[in-house]
């Protein structure tokens, strides 16, 4: 009752008193994370200090047996439950506090009843935007493919993120170079190009700016006129080497 109230000094006192921050309820909910469900940052944040926010909800047990099918919130962490009613102010507070996702839970899914706004907050709050967004709607078109019952919201959030990544990198070309975006590498060390090609990112791909990229990886930034250009063609084809040379991945070329 405290948690699903908001009443952050009541739960100071129990918690003083003994109480175990960590026990739930018959759905197998502890006290956070119905507050996170209710959107009350104030007793969140108190519960904090006694609880870990990765901490999960539990499948309720009856007569010591799990009843997975009547926990509504199984798996689900305080951020999960924040994103999945739509208290955007929660999820931001717990994101600017560290909070980590766990990408393959169905955190993102919860907030298609709020127009993606859960989805689009913790990819504009994440470190690479870009990088995330591309990487979630990869993420979320694999698990489309397997699992039926739920293809159609993780499709559906798999569009939206790689619309998103379309969006965020015509924002940003606008002020920085596109190559200097396409070459920045992720915790791997793989430049953001890579990432977009095994993802199969399609529409980021196609995007001008992209395209303008690959044209001149591709010609090697050269501006010829056309009477070199011939020149060059009859070159190679008369010295299949020198072909086999230019092939090469030059650093002139990246």
């Amino acid at each position: 009752m405290a948690a699903a109230g908001g009443h952050a000094n009541i739960v100071k006192i129990l918690l003083e008193n003994g109480a175990n921050a960590e026990d739930e309820n018959a759905t197998g909910l502890n006290a956070m994370h119905i507050a996170a469900y209710y959107g009350n940052s104030d007793f969140v944040n108190e519960m904090l200090k006694s609880v870990p926010a990765s901490i999960r909800s539990e499948p309720p047990i009856y007569n010591h047996h799990v009843v997975k099918e009547f926990a509504t919130e199984y798996g689900f962490t305080p951020l999960h439950l924040a994103a999945q009613s739509g208290h955007d102010s929660l999820v931001r507070m717990l994101l600017n506090q560290g909070v980590q996702v766990d990408a393959t839970s169905t955190t993102m899914v919860c907030g298609k009843g709020n127009d993606n706004e859960p989805l689009q907050e913790f990819i504009l709050q994440s470190p690479a935007p870009i990088d995330t967004a591309v990487k979630l709607s990869a993420l979320y078109r694999d698990m489309s493919e397997k699992e039926k019952e739920r293809a159609k919201d993780l499709s559906n959030v798999a569009v939206f993120s790689e619309n998103m990544a379309v969006e965020l990198l015509s924002i940003t070309a606008t002020e920085y170079n596109a190559a200097i975006l396409l070459k920045a590498k992720d915790n791997r060390g793989r430049p953001l190009l890579d990432v977009l090609i095994e993802n199969e990112q399609k529409e980021v791909v196609s995007y001008a700016s992209v395209q303008r990229y690959l044209t001149e990886i591709w010609t090697a930034r050269v501006d010829w006129s056309f009477g070199k250009t011939v020149a060059f063609s009859l070159f190679v084809l008369i010295c299949p080497p020198a072909w086999f040379y230019f092939s090469l991945p030059l650093d002139s070329r990246i």
